[in-house]
């Protein structure tokens, strides 16, 4: 295979459908607590992964994009996992076939149940087929874990991995926004965000495999 470069969008929320126009509306997701008291901000940022994820494939023929991730929400009464509600939605969207990517470059990987084996998993997805530069889209509040832990694990040269961050206008403000800008609220969301993601970090930093 010619496709030498993966593009991972890990999961982070599942989508479950609806009318056309209807995809930002929070009741048609299945958001974690703390991605709920910012759930259209969350929403749109799990999009803009989704779009940018395909416009980097688009342009880059060499390329395969992957969502991955399990079906890791015991809420979820629907057999459906984030990285196929990922799917769904980008058809929804008319992502797919308004950007022309060729159906054999965009695939899911369904067993991913953490953010090491949303990578690990997606560069395991085809056999005899090594990637040489992998990209994963994700929220800024996680990128030391994939740039300092994950890419550790791998083994992957640094300058082969690349970590994206991409919000659309302010869902993602609140992390470059310094303490005296921040709204009480946003402080608080901050506060949670940050602290929530240091305990991830120091779970994979003691065992850099999360066993």
């Amino acid at each position: 295979s010619n496709l030498r470069r993966l593009i991972v969008v890990p999961g982070q929320a599942i989508y479950l459908g609806g009318s056309y126009y209807y995809y930002y509306n929070p009741r048609n997701w299945i958001l974690e607590p703390y991605q709920s008291r910012w759930a259209s901000l969350s929403i749109r940022t799990f999009i803009s992964h989704i779009y940018r994820a395909l416009r980097e494939a688009l342009e880059d023929h060499h390329s395969l994009l992957i969502y991955s991730s399990g079906q890791t929400r015991k809420t979820s009464i629907q057999a459906i996992s984030e990285t196929a509600s990922y799917l769904r939605l980008s058809h929804q969207l008319g992502l797919l076939t308004g950007l022309g990517l060729n159906p054999g470059r965009i695939t899911t990987e369904e067993f991913a149940t953490n953010s090491l084996t949303n990578v690990l998993y997606s560069i395991c997805h085809s056999i005899n087929n090594y990637r040489e530069q992998v990209t994963v889209f994700g929220q800024t509040v996680k990128s030391s874990r994939f740039r300092e832990l994950h890419l550790q694990a791998l083994r992957y040269l640094k300058a082969s991995f690349d970590y994206i961050t991409t919000a659309p206008e302010e869902s993602d403000s609140i992390f470059y926004k310094p303490r005296s800008k921040r709204t009480d609220d946003e402080e608080k969301s901050f506060r949670e965000a940050v602290d929530g993601e240091r305990k991830v970090y120091l779970d994979f930093e003691r065992d850099l495999y999360g066993c």
